[in-house]
């Protein structure tokens, strides 16, 4: 009986820390790689239809969840966590860097919807 305990417990420990903190890791990479592909696709407008899209702007917002993924991943490789500084720094990045995507979503959107107007 201790002995599936002990299995639990670990199973528990590693779905708890580990697991968690990987998918973390690999979705803030996700969420980084697909903000910097609107980029490319922000700037290709831009070359194709000559009109300002801060593509730019967009490929550089997103550094900072792309800190944040690696900080974590690095923390947690080396001492097992973030320290609470670390976590107040890396999720003030992510903030900052969820809202400047945004803005720069949203003018590319309004961009590509004024070229799709002017196309039909």
């Amino acid at each position: 009986m201790q002995q599936a305990q002990a299995a639990l417990s670990s199973l528990g420990r590693f779905l708890f820390f580990p697991l968690t903190t990987l998918l973390s890791v690999v979705g803030g990479l996700l969420v980084w790689f697909g903000f910097f592909l609107i980029g490319l696709i922000a700037l290709r407008y831009e070359t194709t239809f000559g009109r300002k899209t801060n593509g730019q702007y967009l490929l550089l917002a997103p550094s900072g969840i792309l800190v944040y993924a690696i900080w974590q991943g690095l923390a947690y490789a080396t001492r097992g966590s973030l320290t609470l500084a670390e976590q107040w720094v890396n999720y003030a990045l992510v903030l900052v860097s969820g809202v400047l995507c945004l803005r720069g979503a949203y003018v590319f959107r309004k961009t590509a919807e004024q070229i799709m107007k002017g196309a039909e």
